[in-house]
């Protein structure tokens, strides 16, 4: 057991800030989307309503406290490889936003799309557009990660 401890341990002293960060980031942001299409497309509709009031809140903060510490940790220990990581990481984080906002416009425009979208409370539409945003928040995070896995390899 200690063994892996100090595996664990000796691969996160390894890590730069920006992995670090990346990893934090890919936690929360992953975890949250798990969180709001369990409760989406697996939960009961009655506890969207109590979901809507914390998700507001609670993804302002996630994304508040995330940008603060990225912000935080900026500083002269970022190097160009980590600029460029960042740069895929945004292009892929927007990419995978404007896919899952395509596609639901997309839907919008169909006509059997009504029936479904009518039994859905708005509530239920809100939580699905944050998801959207914290499941690209997320995939921005995971390519970060395969870059800086790609780099130590």
């Amino acid at each position: 057991m200690t063994s892996m401890g100090s595996l664990i341990a000796g691969l996160v002293e390894s890590m730069n800030k920006q992995e670090r960060i990346a990893w934090l980031g890919a936690a929360v942001f992953s975890t949250m989307s798990a969180y709001l299409a369990w409760h989406l497309f697996a939960g009961n509709g009655e506890a969207l309503e109590q979901v809507r009031g914390r998700v507001g809140h609670g993804f302002l903060l996630f994304v508040a406290g995330y940008w603060w510490i990225s912000r935080r940790m900026r500083g002269p220990l970022v190097d160009e490889r980590d600029r460029q990581i960042a740069h895929h990481a945004l292009q892929a984080g927007y990419a995978g936003l404007a896919l899952s906002l395509f596609v639901t416009a997309t839907l919008v425009g169909l006509d059997d799309y009504h029936a479904f979208a009518r039994r859905r409370s708005p509530a239920w539409q809100e939580i699905f557009l944050v998801l959207c945003i914290a499941s690209s928040l997320a995939l921005a995070c995971w390519v970060r990660l395969f870059h800086y896995w790609c780099d130590r390899r």
